[in-house]
């Protein structure tokens, strides 16, 4: 329904799985969310042929890298396991910017910085370590 009326529009859809909650499991490790939201919007991207970032996956990854002590109250509120602080939203905005550049053929790459840092994750990773 959404995804008609954006390209109806001419705009450019893009569907993206929300970021994961900062639990974590027994393994030490962010568990993705496929079995729902994230899932959902796969599904509807698919469905209408339309781009997917599935920033659920990349946070997670990007969070059990730094370790359950380095992203408490750095990337998420020390009490909060639904709400980023703003290294948090830098992140996830960090990680929508490479799900972009991960598909070369769309337009919205022309709205890129050349610029971008292609290693900003790892850069961000190592500077959150340094603040613990």
């Amino acid at each position: 329904m959404y995804v008609n009326e954006i390209k109806e529009k001419g705009a450019i859809p893009v569907l993206i799985a929300p970021i994961p909650r900062n639990s974590w499991n027994e393994e030490g490790r962010v568990p993705y969310n496929d079995a729902s939201y994230g899932g959902w919007a796969q599904q509807i991207a698919e469905k209408h042929s339309v781009m997917f970032i599935n920033l659920n996956h990349k946070m997670a990854d990007a969070m059990t890298e730094m370790g359950e002590e380095n992203v408490r109250d750095v990337i998420f509120w020390e009490r909060d396991h639904t709400h980023t602080t703003a290294e948090g939203a830098v992140l996830s905005a960090s990680l929508v910017v490479e799900g972009i550049r991960e598909n070369p053929e769309s337009a919205l790459n022309n709205y890129l910085l050349e610029a971008y840092p292609s290693q900003a994750i790892d850069l961000f990773v190592e500077a959150a370590r340094e603040v613990k």
